[in-house]
């Protein structure tokens, strides 16, 4: 409390007549990075691109707001923690949950993604695992490689559910959206994830 008072240039007690406790305090910026991200993720929707692309740019976008938006990095780190919570907050799980699935529905729609997938299980698996590489980037490198991480990460997602003849295009509008410094995972020709 006392470093994020001082960040803020107020004193505990100003804090504590707005909020009722540290939990009313984590609530409102989880609140808050919840309607950025999904804001965001809106405005990608907005422009009507092919569904594969949206995902990849959310994703992107989302990655590089956890990047440079205290309010995001810290809505992040908190609902990566469910734990601390009497009653963990949800909706940012269940709300991208949600824009996953439907785009995943319209890239199947579109003929990008296979079509026997289940969109509601991929979209859980993809969110949750997306959440793991976040904390293991944190934890190991500060969120200094998370860019790349992504970019991996988009590159294996999109190696199980993207149609075989459209993988390797895909991996590389990844690639080209993430803009990682790091040695990226490549789909090979055979289908194999290389470095």
């Amino acid at each position: 409390m006392k470093d994020f008072t001082r960040n803020a240039g107020v004193t505990t007690g100003a804090v504590y007549f707005h909020f009722a406790n540290k939990e009313a305090i984590a609530l409102t910026i989880i609140d808050e990075y919840n309607k950025r991200t999904q804001r965001d993720a809106e405005e990608i929707l907005q422009q009507h691109l092919p569904a594969m692309e949206t995902i990849l740019l959310t994703i992107a976008k989302f990655t590089r707001a956890i990047l440079k938006d205290p309010i995001v990095q810290a809505g992040a780190r908190l609902t990566s923690q469910p734990l601390v919570f009497d009653n963990p907050p949800v909706l940012p799980w269940t709300a991208w949950s949600t824009v996953h699935v439907q785009n995943l529905t319209r890239a199947i729609q579109e003929g990008d993604v296979k079509p026997e997938i289940d969109v509601d299980r991929y979209a859980s698996y993809a969110i949750g695992t997306y959440a793991g590489v976040f904390i293991f980037s944190g934890l190991l490198n500060g969120l200094n490689d998370l860019l790349e991480r992504v970019s991996d990460l988009s590159i294996i997602l999109i190696s199980s559910y993207v149609v075989p003849e459209k993988q390797a295009y895909w991996a590389q509008r990844a690639l080209e959206i993430c803009d990682a410094t790091q040695p990226p995972l490549q789909l090979s020709t055979s289908g194999r994830l290389e470095r």
